[in-house]
């Protein structure tokens, strides 16, 4: 697959705007999950990614682990690591029917919240999908420094998707090996 690269300059406008308001999005975010998991004195960390969330990490060493483990209303599953439990809810009991409540609350505020590159990308219009045969290839950005870098995949032939987007002006188009250089590959 084919990409074409680019950098931008986060100190100068619109990127210094966008990744702003993304920061605040972020912390908004942040607060509100803090207060569901606030709720659960078992939580270390959720099971899942930036978009999703499918249980509670529990750490071996957590204080509040025996009694987890005694309560109707969990699932609990070692991780691969054997220092972590993944919990769950069971939700035949009134307990696990609150655990899945409050994982369906945290489930939407990480949908209302999108990830940078998500929002980076919609922002800027140049949020692109290309098929080659059953692989999907997707746009990508992320931050390095005060810099935005972002890839986007370039349909080719026999490929299916969307266009190539146009390109805001705060994108300078950069070969491979300077966006390599700019994240130190």
């Amino acid at each position: 697959m084919e990409y074409r690269y680019f950098k931008g300059n986060l100190n100068a406008e619109p990127l210094k705007t966008l990744n702003e308001d993304w920061l605040k999005r972020f912390e908004e975010r942040n607060k509100k999950l803090k207060a569901i998991f606030d709720t659960m004195p078992f939580y270390d960390g959720w099971y899942g990614g930036e978009e999703f969330i499918s249980g509670i990490v529990c750490n071996s060493d957590n204080p509040h682990l025996e009694q987890l483990k005694q309560t109707k209303g969990y699932k609990l599953t070692l991780s691969d690591s054997q220092d972590k439990y993944i919990v769950r809810p069971d939700k035949r009991y009134k307990i696990g029917k609150e655990l899945d409540k409050a994982l369906c609350n945290v489930y939407q505020i990480l949908r209302q919240y999108p990830p940078f590159k998500k929002f980076i990308t919609e922002c800027l219009d140049i949020n692109r999908m290309v098929l080659d045969g059953r692989i999907g290839y997707f746009s990508s950005a992320s931050v390095c420094g005060e810099v935005l870098l972002v890839c986007i995949p370039v349909k080719g032939q026999g490929c299916s998707g969307d266009d190539f987007p146009a390109v805001p002006d705060s994108l300078t188009e950069i070969k491979e090996s300077e966006f390599l250089a700019i994240q130190g590959k």
